[in-house]
């Protein structure tokens, strides 16, 4: 819960681990043990090595990052911990801080605002402690320059929201829909900034006008009174964007619908799913939403490992672009469910021989085009395909 800090310790055991991992290797590279021994050449080590993660809240989309993580962990035979809770900058640079008190060699890092990540950089410079960024872009030239002189950042992995926020105000064209609104979190966030941008730039482009524009909203309770306040102030809207549908907001809305006797009635395109985005796309509720972001960490996570095994994948900061998945109809949520995300029987993505094949010690041809090419493939008929799904 926001305000309060804790501290998760997953413990994994690297030799037998990493012994399994060898095995499983060889079984994913479809040649025996031998043959695998062979081909790959370990040229750097995981072994002993301890990663910490930094997480805003641990529910909804964030303990979703944090359990598929802690598949690629044990893939990687390395351990993996957390700091919880953390939403000024002052408290994410304590975070930060106690991560590596406790003696972690890597630091995965989502930063509420970009006003923390100077001092980010200073203190794992100091500490000798590679980091990297999931989830955030940088969109102030004067950090990035930093970031870019510091010698243990190692990069960072964005979401395409520009163009995400553009895809529902095209939906909303497609649907004939002109009279929007905008209800989004405070700005400063460059996530649901980026996708605020793309939704202006498209809608502008499709003649839509934007009747109202809500960006204080951080959880249920103001989702739903920011649904209500623009009904009740513009009755026409036929649209509602939702640039951050977690931490309750998306459901907040549409109680807010609900109590307007608008659910349903009003188009609804979102960006992060809930619990019962099934449900509320079979009902009509959401037209569109945009998910599937928990992967994002996961490609931060491989670059940082081959840093932190000494066998980084370049001299120059890397930044790897991966895209969220568009969710329409019935078929799309059952497949997602089944096949993306489906937690309850901790089947994700990717897979955690998928994810070694992009570390060096596992496989020399690891390279950055190699995880660039997995995160923009990234889609529901893509995860289907590579995992034998019908």
């Amino acid at each position: 819960m926001q305000g309060e800090r804790q501290m998760k310790i997953t413990k994994k055991t690297g030799a037998g681990l990493l012994a399994a991992a060898v095995i499983i290797s060889a079984l994913f590279a479809g040649c025996s043990a031998k043959e695998e021994t062979d081909t790959v050449k370990t040229t750097g080590s995981l072994e002993g090595k301890k990663i910490g993660m930094t997480l805003l809240v641990d529910d909804g989309l964030f303990k979703t990052m944090y359990d598929f993580l802690e598949t690629l962990a044990d893939a990687a035979g390395v351990e993996l911990i957390s700091d919880v809770g953390a939403f000024s900058s002052e408290a994410q640079i304590e975070s930060v801080e106690n991560l590596i008190a406790e003696g972690c060699d890597g630091i995965m890092y989502c930063n509420f605002g970009e006003d923390s990540l100077i001092e980010i950089a200073q203190i794992c410079d100091e500490a000798e402690v590679f980091w990297v960024q999931y989830c955030r872009n940088i969109t102030d030239q004067d950090v990035a320059n930093v970031l870019d002189a510091s010698e243990y950042y190692v990069g960072r992995t964005v979401e395409n929201n520009y163009d995400t926020g553009g895809g529902i105000a095209q939906e909303f064209c497609n649907m004939g829909l002109s009279k929007t609104a905008i209800i989004g979190p405070t700005p400063g966030d460059s996530t649901t900034d980026e996708a605020d941008e793309g939704y202006k730039a498209k809608a502008g482009e499709c003649g839509i006008e934007i009747l109202a524009e809500i960006r204080n909203c951080e959880d249920f309770a103001d989702g739903k009174k920011s649904a209500e306040i623009i009904l009740d102030s513009f009755p026409e809207t036929e649209a509602i964007i939702v640039l951050s549908g977690a931490t309750g907001k998306l459901e907040g809305v549409l109680d807010g619908l609900k109590s307007k006797d608008k659910l349903g009635k009003i188009a609804v395109g979102a960006i992060d799913s809930t619990e019962t985005i099934a449900e509320d796309i079979s009902a009509g509720y959401v037209d569109i939403c945009y998910t599937g972001q928990y992967v994002n960490p996961g490609f931060s996570f491989a670059l940082l490992l081959n840093a932190v095994a000494g066998t980084p994948l370049s001299e120059e900061k890397i930044v790897i672009y991966d895209n969220h998945v568009a969710l329409r109809s019935n078929e799309d949520t059952e497949n997602y469910r089944m096949y993306v995300e489906n937690t309850e029987d901790g089947i994700y993505a990717f897979t955690g021989e998928e994810f070694r094949r992009w570390l060096k010690i596992y496989n020399p041809d690891a390279d950055v085009e190699l995880i660039q090419k997995a995160a923009s493939a990234y889609s529901i008929d893509d995860v289907i395909e590579r995992h034998g799904g019908n």
